[in-house]
């Protein structure tokens, strides 16, 4: 359990550097790419005008930021298409962004799934939702509710 428990601490840093910073030095990780990122946060619209993706060694990593300094990562394992939850034993997790808040989607903390409806070393496109707490440490309070999430990305 400890394992999957550190794999997915590791993911969620991976999505927020990808939330916050949208760079990177190789053409397979951490680099702007084409593509889109759209969902709802708390009932406000969110379109990412920064977006980076990865897709390294079975690991699923998209995050983006809005004109309104807000962002959205997600990581998981993803071996093909198929619906992924966050929970302990399925390595998956989300987080929100905003200044120096941070909420979080793993483990036991949240909940939500993302639906890779297709995937490939050039590109992935899906949809997700999911409910986040609030980081410890971090300026974040209360819930933060992701709704209707989709991604079109090309890595």
């Amino acid at each position: 359990m400890g394992g999957i428990r550190q794999w997915v601490i590791r993911a969620g840093a991976a999505g927020l550097t990808l939330a916050l910073c949208g760079c990177g030095t190789s053409s397979n990780v951490l680099q702007p790419t084409n593509g889109s990122m759209t969902a709802t946060i708390d009932g406000s619209s969110f379109s990412a005008n920064s977006i980076a993706a990865t897709y390294l060694s079975g690991i699923l990593a998209v995050g983006g930021t809005d004109s309104q300094g807000r962002g959205i990562g997600i990581a998981a394992q993803v071996p093909g298409p198929g619906t992924f939850t966050v929970g302990v034993t399925s390595p998956a997790n989300f987080s929100v962004t905003i200044g120096a808040a941070g909420w979080q989607a793993a483990i036991t903390l949240g909940s939500g799934s993302v639906t890779v409806t297709s995937i490939s070393a050039t590109g992935a496109k899906g949809t997700f939702q999911f409910t986040a707490g609030p980081v410890p440490g971090t300026a974040a309070t209360g819930n933060k509710v992701v709704t209707a999430g989709a991604f079109d990305v090309t890595f």
